[in-house]
């Protein structure tokens, strides 16, 4: 086929092959301009049926105008072949993104994830249900834009318009929804949204939930229909929304992919500290909580009462030395010396009329009486006073102005949070009310909210809270 010329385009390189079609990059021969063509299977061509539902992708590709869905150029039909001219696209599925990566960052997720949901709602909204949502379907340019591939089973609901009968199974089997599975006549939207709790599941993940080489076809669809899906090990802040998607009765899933989106949203807040809990069978949003972040102080361990005994022990004889040293070296010691005073005058400066001084307050003399004019006592010289040691910090007093300041600042978190309560349910009203502009200007008051003031509160309670509790382990010290 490479060289083969299909209406204005030379093929030039297979880039994908299944049962049903393959699909080759060619090349536009005067603008030279890059296509992708989707050829269905020679052998297919006969099929009525087959061909029908070939021509009804290309239709119905060609109706939705969407930055999310690929878009189809032309249609070209030529004797025993039938290809469908569609936009090229540079970059890899969703299926080969996990494969390589494993599970996928929270933020990877959601972006992906929101456009996945935009173009569904898009397309629901047009009557129009892919039934056959997989990773392997979802595309990611290079620039992380992401478009939606294969309506090739996609149907028209709500119209008249069945291209399937009652008994039959139609989509890939570890993607399927119960009612595809119990091959129900009507098939609606909420398919493509269990379908996508599914693919969900996939990326946070990093593997279906049902594994094709140790379980059988049989064993996979009974699963579907009896087992909910199991839990995640990863990534675990998109379980509740994955058990929502995914109920068994349609009527208890999200009943629309802005629905969906609304509370795949959410899990961003959880990233920045703010927690929501999802409830599974509730559309109303949770309230952030209120509560201030608890950092978890660790129990100060006690010690052993013949430890503190000895401890207490040499603390006293320490004690006791200090204050004997401290008498002995710096207390000078209170003399008297009266003579009698004939003259009135005084004798030494030691008695002046009539009133008796303490010796330390005489000018030192020598042994024969004389001043001493070194300012020194004979036989002792004076040495300063020791100065005694600086009393250790007061811990307690530390303790208590960082327990008032830590309410403080908790009683501040909380009207932050109070004011995110008030912001999200304004914008879950816009929501409701279908507008647009009110709900992305309350959804960016939010944003800046949680990353402006939350966090940057939280961390400082959890420093506060941290340095508190070193304390107190040194005060039990």
């Amino acid at each position: 086929m490479i060289g083969k010329t299909i209406g204005k385009y030379t093929l030039t390189r297979l880039i994908g092959q299944g049962g049903m079609a393959s699909v080759y990059e060619a090349k536009h021969d005067m603008l030279g301009t890059r296509v992708a063509i989707k050829i269905l299977n020679p052998i297919l061509s006969s099929n009525l049926q087959v061909k029908e539902r070939f021509i009804n992708e290309a239709k119905i590709m060609a109706s939705l105008e969407h930055p999310n869905i690929t878009k189809v150029i032309d249609f070209d039909e030529q004797s025993e072949q039938l290809s469908i001219v569609m936009e090229y696209l540079n970059g890899e599925d969703l299926n080969a993104k996990i494969k390589t990566n494993g599970p996928l960052p929270t933020e990877v997720i959601i972006d992906i994830f929101s456009q996945t949901l935009a173009a569904f709602q898009y397309a629901h909204e047009h009557g129009i249900v892919h039934r056959d949502v997989k990773p392997s379907n979802i595309f990611i340019l290079t620039n992380g834009q992401v478009k939606i591939l294969d309506f090739g089973i996609a149907k028209l609901f709500g119209q008249g318009m069945e291209m399937t009968q009652t008994g039959t199974q139609i989509g890939t089997p570890s993607y399927m929804s119960p009612e595809q599975v119990k091959a129900e006549k009507y098939i609606d939207h909420r398919s493509d949204i269990y379908a996508l709790g599914v693919t969900l599941f996939c990326a946070a993940s990093g593997a279906p939930p049902y594994d094709s080489s140790i379980n059988s076809h049989y064993s996979i669809l009974n699963k579907i229909v009896i087992e909910p899906l199991p839990a995640l090990a990863t990534n675990v802040a998109f379980q509740p929304i994955i058990s929502k998607a995914c109920q068994k009765n349609r009527e208890l899933r999200y009943q629309s992919c802005n629905e969906f989106v609304t509370f795949l949203s959410r899990v961003r807040f959880e990233q920045t500290e703010v927690n929501f809990n999802i409830p599974h069978h509730s559309h109303n949003q949770q309230r952030v909580n209120t509560e201030p972040p608890v950092i978890p102080m660790e129990p100060v361990k006690k010690k052993q009462p013949l430890t503190l005994m000895i401890g207490a022990a040499a603390a006293v004889i320490l004690i006791a030395v200090g204050v004997i040293y401290w008498n002995n070296s710096s207390k000078e010691p209170t003399q008297v010396s009266v003579t009698e005073n004939t003259s009135g005058k005084g004798n030494n400066g030691t008695v002046d009329d009539g009133v008796v001084k303490p010796y330390g307050d005489e000018k030192p003399t020598d042994n024969n009486g004389n001043n001493n004019t070194n300012g020194k006592r004979q036989g002792k010289d004076e040495k300063p006073p020791v100065k005694p040691e600086d009393k250790p910090t007061d811990d307690a007093a530390k303790i208590k102005a960082l327990e008032k300041e830590i309410e403080n600042l908790e009683a501040d978190l909380k009207k932050t949070n109070d004011k995110i309560n008030k912001l999200v349910d304004n914008r879950d009203a816009a929501t409701k009310n279908g507008d647009r502009d009110k709900e992305q200007a309350y959804e960016m008051e939010v944003d800046r909210l949680v990353n402006k003031e939350r966090k940057p509160k939280a961390k400082k309670i959890g420093e506060k809270k941290t340095e508190l509790k070193k304390l107190k382990e040194r005060q039990q010290q």
